[in-house]
C-alpha cells in the first residue's frame, strides 16, 4: 500500500492597496423619475467597508441643444437632476459632465434609443414538471419574455430583476442579448442565469442599450463572473466612456442611457 503525505505551509502575502480613484456609474433613463449620477471612491484589495461618496461635486448634463441639466447632491456621493422632471428624449444626445477639485470629467456623447415591445413574459422551470416534483420553495425557475423586435436598426437589450422588492445588481445576474439573428421578428428569451422561487414576486425591467453600452456591460459581466478553474476572458482593463478633460486620463465608470420597460412577471 502507497500512502502519500504532504503538507501545506501558509503564505501570507502583502497585497498593495493601491491608489484610490474615483468611479462614476451615471444612467438616464426615460422613466419620470428624477435622473442619477453616483460618484465613489474605489477600494483597496482588503477594504470591505463600502464606497465612500465624493461629496461636492458639481454635476451636470448637457443635451445636443447646449442646455444645461444641474444634478444636485441628495446624500454623500449621490446626485439627482434638477428639475426633478427631467426626462431625456428619443434620438437626443447627451455629454455628463463633473467638476470636482482637480477632476474634470467629460463622458463621450450618449443617444436614447428605441426600445422593442415586450409581448409577453411568464415563469419557466428547469424542470419538465411532467416528470419531476418540484418544490416552489427551490431556486429553480427563471424568467422569459417574447420581444417585438423593432427592424429599423439593430437592437441591443439589458434584463434587470427586482426579486421580492431586491434588485438583483451582480454583475453575474446582468442578461444581455441583442438582435443578430432575429432583427425585426417576434423571439423569446430567457433569463436563465437569474433564478428564484415560483412564489417569489418578480419585477423585469426590460431596457435598450446602444452598441457601446452593450458591449461595455458585457465586458464587466466577463471580467466580473471569470473563475480560477476556467476563465471566461484574459485578465483586461474594462475602459469605459469617461475621461479628464485636463490629463487625459480614462475615468472608472459609465455614462449611458436606456429606453425602460418595467413588468410585472405573473
Amino acid at each position: 500500500m502507497l500512502i502519500q503525505v504532504s503538507c501545506i505551509d501558509t503564505v501570507d502575502l502583502e497585497l498593495s492597496e493601491g491608489e484610490r480613484e474615483i468611479f462614476i456609474d451615471g444612467w438616464l433613463t426615460d422613466e419620470s423619475d428624477s435622473q442619477k449620477v453616483q460618484i465613489s471612491w474605489t477600494n483597496g484589495f482588503l477594504d470591505e467597508s463600502g464606497y465612500e461618496g465624493v461629496t461636492g461635486a458639481e454635476v451636470y448634463v448637457v443635451n445636443q441643444s447646449d442646455q444645461r441639466i444641474k444634478f444636485k447632491e441628495s446624500s454623500p456621493g449621490m446626485y439627482e437632476s434638477l428639475p426633478e422632471g427631467f426626462t431625456p428624449k428619443l434620438g437626443e444626445e447627451y455629454i455628463l459632465k463633473v467638476t470636482w477639485e482637480d477632476y474634470e470629467v467629460q463622458s463621450n456623447p450618449i443617444r436614447l434609443v428605441a426600445n422593442s415591445e415586450l409581448i409577453t413574459t411568464s415563469v419557466v422551470s428547469f424542470a419538465d414538471l411532467n416528470q419531476v416534483d418540484i418544490s416552489s420553495e427551490e431556486n429553480n425557475w427563471y424568467v422569459r419574455g417574447v420581444i417585438d423586435d423593432n427592424p429599423r436598426s439593430n437592437n441591443f437589450y439589458v434584463w434587470r430583476l427586482i426579486v421580492d422588492g431586491e434588485p438583483r445588481v451582480e454583475p453575474s445576474d446582468i442578461v444581455l442579448f441583442d438582435d443578430k439573428f432575429t432583427n425585426g421578428n417576434l423571439f423569446a428569451f430567457d433569463a436563465s442565469n437569474v433564478l428564484f422561487r415560483r412564489d417569489a414576486s418578480i419585477k423585469l425591467i426590460h431596457a435598450s442599450l446602444d452598441k457601446e453600452a452593450y458591449d461595455y456591460l458585457t465586458q464587466l459581466k466577463k471580467i466580473t463572473t471569470n473563475n480560477s478553474i476556467s476563465p471566461s476572458s484574459p485578465p483586461s482593463e474594462l475602459v469605459g466612456n469617461l475621461k479628464d478633460v485636463r490629463t487625459g486620463k480614462r475615468i472608472l465608470g459609465y455614462f449611458g442611457a436606456s429606453s425602460v420597460i418595467e413588468i410585472a412577471v405573473q
